[in-house]
């Protein structure tokens, strides 16, 4: 597994076909801002959500958007 290069095209619509045929919508973003922005917009208003660890949030700053309560 290379965890130093980015997946290719063809690599990204296998695991999104994949996820698909499985059940799962998925999304695929250009960078983090868009990440950020789309999973912001995913969580719906009121709701609570619960945050494990991930280093991928963190990076993007939803961890601290969650922790802080703004997606209220």
């Amino acid at each position: 597994m290379e965890c130093d290069r980015l997946a290719s095209e063809e690599e990204i619509e296998k695991v999104k076909k994949s996820l698909t045929e499985k059940g799962c919508e998925t999304f695929v973003v250009n960078n983090r801002e868009e990440a950020k922005e789309l999973i912001i917009k995913l969580i719906p208003k009121g709701e609570e959500v619960l945050n494990v660890s991930s280093v991928t949030l963190d990076q993007i700053g939803i961890s601290d958007f969650i922790e802080n309560g703004n997606y209220y």
